[in-house]
C-alpha cells in the first residue's frame, strides 16, 4: 500500500512536472504576426508604450540585427531590433526587495522580419511568469505587467490599423 502511495505520488509529480515544462515551453514567449511593415512597427511601438503611463525606454533600442550580422550571417533574418521597455515604480518595487530579480530587467520586445518579407513582434509572457510567483511582491507587480503591456500592444494594433 505504501508502495502504491508513493509511486503514484512520483508518478503525478512527473506528469505535472511535463505538463509545466509544456506550458513554458509553448506561451512563455509570445510572438505576434504583424501585418505592416517593419519601419512602421518599430516606430509605433514607441506611441504604443508611451500609451500607458510611467512606460518608457531606460535605454536605446538596439539594432541587433547589425551588431550581430557583422560576425555572423543570418539565413532567415532580414532585420531584428529590440526595443527595452520599463515602468520605473515596478522595477523598483521589484528589484528593491528582490535584488537578483534585475536580471530580468527591462522588458525586453523584439521586432523582426523574416526573409519571406514577414513581419513579427516578440516578448515574454510576463503575465503567464507572474503565475510562478503567486502571493508575493514579484507575482502581484508582474502581474500588472502583464495586464498593462496587453494595453501597449491592443494599442499598437489599433496605430497599425490607423
Amino acid at each position: 500500500m505504501l508502495f502504491t502511495i508513493v509511486m503514484s505520488a512520483i508518478g503525478g509529480a512527473l506528469l505535472l512536472s511535463a505538463l509545466m515544462m509544456f506550458v513554458m515551453r509553448r506561451y512563455m514567449i509570445c510572438a505576434y504576426k504583424m501585418d505592416a511593415p517593419y519601419d512602421k512597427v518599430c516606430t509605433k511601438i514607441e506611441e504604443a508604450i508611451k500609451s500607458v503611463p510611467g512606460w518608457g525606454h531606460p535605454l536605446p533600442d538596439w539594432d541587433f540585427h547589425a551588431a550581430v550580422n557583422k560576425t555572423h550571417y543570418f539565413n532567415n533574418l532580414k532585420k531584428k531590433r529590440i526595443f527595452f521597455i520599463c515602468k520605473a515604480e515596478y522595477a523598483n518595487r521589484i528589484v528593491d526587495n528582490y535584488h537578483h530579480m534585475g536580471a530580468m530587467m527591462p522588458c525586453a520586445w523584439a521586432v523582426y522580419e523574416t526573409m519571406k518579407g514577414e513581419v513579427f513582434m516578440s516578448k515574454m509572457n510576463i503575465a503567464l511568469m507572474s503565475k510562478m510567483f503567486l502571493g508575493n511582491i514579484i507575482g502581484s507587480t508582474m502581474s500588472k505587467v502583464g495586464h498593462e503591456e496587453h494595453q501597449m500592444l491592443k494599442e499598437l494594433h489599433r496605430l497599425l490599423a490607423a
